[in-house]
């Protein structure tokens, strides 16, 4: 079905079906528990019906329990599909996927378990209820509810305070657009004052290399300063970075080794520092075009203030906390020489401004004059200026260009040589000019630092006609995390009509939406405890999936009691609603081992290459996972008979 939809059987696409495992289960529990049920107190009655009757009968008991449980859980996780940019294209296979494993299932409970119910059950079986220890369980299970009865109001109280700890404590977590990408690379950047020599840059990439090739964490180190002549990008000659492999003692532990580095290599004075890993840049570069978590696009009338107002920016970067570099991507004041063509030398030496050109040209860039042939080699033969020339910027006067008659005339005569500094390059957007000031942030802190930077930039005064656009991962975490706020609240508003529908009880309704803030706190817990404090987008997804869960497990639950009383007459009570927590009690304990079992793997692997993303998010499910089980077996089942209202329908005396 996913292969259908256009989704590959990708690692995403696993974790999805990983999470559904539990759920794919439950659907067959549901029905083949009521169904054995059934079919033993038909052989107990004293006229017992057809036995394909009564698999019939049965089924169709739970069949609507079964729908609205399914469409609740479908609806809940569409935010996830939901989600746009490179969130989107992470999680929708995960998304798409769990969704239709959970209708096929119901494709599956629906038609093919009865089926196989008639083949297999109740043709001369010892009428056992269930498995061994689940028959042990639930006479355990009936007196430990009893048992609680009497504390149902400690049982509420308990359940708010829970509640309230988990949303106190959540605005306190550090969130992150995505979490680090553990990698068997290393990208360190280290960042000099704009007009630094390149044998400068050279000379500290050799003792930083020569200083990290040492520490045990390092296999091997290269290092990039300048560029290609036929590369896409536009760095400066003043930044450079170094490409590091780990070793094996490295990806041991890689933030740790990553830091290691940082601090061997920090102390050089007057330079930046940052390290990154390979994904991480590219995702940075696919979100705002620069390797920036954090990026400001300054727009305005001129260069000239365009340029003065992010200096100002990035100066106020420089000093907030988090902050580890700030730089412009185009630098504006950058050594330049200057050739200033005289006109009227030009024309008394009968030089065009083409021919001054082509000399400049081809003494700085070259150019290919011929090919020398070696076999299949084909090697172009260049003629430029000698190194040692081109680096004395008085030697360009020198510089022949020729000129009419055959004559050559030294530059200096037809043109004003100077040094002075300016822009090495002029970056535009959809035709605006446009300066980009580039923040690299501490590992977690991009997002407060987006936040403190809008309060800076707010007060600095940048002039009329000078705005701002901010960009990178945490701007693109922010939009994900609204984008799942708002269309959770419209699910939401879908999944409330469908518990009504299913319920017609209002206080049922509340009920079981009051009782999924507390599902949350054991995932918020999870990200305290094993994830220290960082919510990524996989967590929460992770928190959007627990959503589904416990509202699947306390539907079912109180729909079964609603069935109790409406179609089988019994009286609405803590009894009743015993028998009905005891009833799904083989269902519930299934779902959730299948579930746990599902996404243990995930979680052990947290923080291993490629499970940087799901290992979060099965943490997160887990976590809440012990408390949605917890809270559907022991805390509904007492809170039910106070603030549910179950009644058979009134007697019309029509017969």
């Amino acid at each position: 079905m996913i292969t259908a939809l256009g989704i590959t059987l990708n690692t995403m696409a696993l974790a999805g079906l990983a999470i559904a495992l539990g759920e794919l289960v439950d659907d067959a529990v549901v029905d083949v528990e009521n169904i054995t049920r059934r079919l033993r107190e038909n052989r107990a009655a004293a006229a017992p019906a057809p036995r394909l009757l009564v698999i019939l009968r049965a089924s169709l008991e739970v069949r609507s329990a079964i729908v609205f449980a399914s469409a609740a859980v479908v609806v809940a996780f569409t935010p996830v599909i939901a989600l746009g940019g490179v969130a989107g294209r992470l999680f929708a296979p995960l998304g798409i996927a769990y969704i239709a494993a959970i209708a096929a299932s119901l494709m599956v409970a629906l038609v093919v378990t009865p089926a196989l119910a008639a083949l297999l059950l109740g043709r001369g079986d010892d009428g056992r209820a269930h498995t061994p220890p689940i028959v042990l369980l639930q006479p355990a299970y009936r007196r430990a509810l009893a048992g609680l009865e009497r504390w149902g109001r400690l049982a509420a109280v308990l359940a708010v305070a829970v509640a309230a700890v988990a949303a106190v404590s959540a605005p306190l977590l550090q969130t992150r657009f995505l979490p680090r990408f553990r990698e068997n690379d290393v990208i360190v950047h280290y960042l000099a004052a704009p007009g630094m020599s390149i044998d400068a840059m050279l000379a500290i990439g050799r003792q930083v290399v020569g200083t990290i090739e040492h520490l045990p964490e390092v296999a091997n180190a290269v290092m990039h300063i300048g560029r290609a002549s036929m590369s896409n990008g536009h760095a400066g000659v003043n930044k450079a970075e170094i490409d590091i492999t780990l070793s094996r003692t490295g990806n041991r532990h890689a933030a740790r080794s990553t830091r290691r580095i940082l601090d061997a290599v920090d102390g050089i004075q007057g330079l930046a520092w940052w390290t990154h890993t390979f994904l991480s840049e590219r995702i940075d570069e696919s979100l705002a075009g620069v390797t920036a978590p954090v990026t400001v696009s300054v727009y305005g009338p001129n260069l000239a203030r365009i340029d003065v107002a992010a200096r100002r920016i990035a100066a106020a970067a420089r000093h907030l906390p988090g902050v580890r570099a700030a730089s412009l991507a185009a630098t504006q004041a950058e050594p330049t020489l200057s050739v200033t063509l005289d006109r009227a030398a030009m024309l008394r030496y009968g030089v065009t401004a083409r021919a001054a050109l082509a000399a400049l040209r081809i003494a700085y860039a070259g150019t290919v004059v011929g090919h020398v042939y070696r076999g299949t080699l084909v090697e172009p033969v260049v003629v430029t200026l000698p190194k040692a020339l081109r680096r004395e910027p008085a030697s360009v006067g020198d510089l022949p260009v020729a000129a009419s008659g055959g004559m050559v005339v030294p530059l200096r005569r037809i043109a004003q040589i100077g040094q002075t500094r300016g822009p090495a390059q002029i970056l535009h957007d959809d035709g605006r000019r446009v300066q980009v000031v580039t923040v690299q942030t501490a590992h977690g802190r991009s997002a407060a630092v987006v936040a403190a930077l809008r309060r800076r930039i707010a007060g600095l005064g940048l002039g009329a006609g000078i705005y701002v656009q901010y960009g990178g991962t945490a701007i693109a975490g922010g939009a994900a995390r609204r984008s799942l706020v708002v269309h959770a609240g419209m699910a939401l508003g879908v999944i409330l009509s469908l518990i009504a529908l299913a319920l017609r009880d209002a206080r049922a309704v509340a009920l079981i939406v009051g009782i999924l803030p507390v599902a949350f706190a054991g995932g918020v817990a999870a990200v305290w405890i094993f994830l220290a404090g960082h919510l990524g987008l996989g967590a929460m997804v992770g928190l959007a999936t627990l959503f589904g869960l416990t509202l699947r497990n306390g539907l079912l639950l109180l729909i079964h009691m609603r069935r109790l009383v409406l179609e089988h007459g019994m009286d609405w009570s803590a009894a009743t609603a015993r028998a009905a927590a005891a009833d799904r009690l083989p269902a519930i304990v299934i779902t959730a081992s299948v579930t746990a079992l599902g996404l243990l793997p995930l979680a052990i692997a947290a923080g291993s290459p490629g499970d940087a993303i799901e290992g979060p998010m099965a943490i997160v499910i887990l976590g809440g996972l012990l408390t949605a089980t917890l809270l559907s077996l022991f805390v509904l089942p007492v809170l039910a008979p106070r603030l549910a209202r179950f009644r058979p329908p009134a007697d019309d005396g029509l017969g």
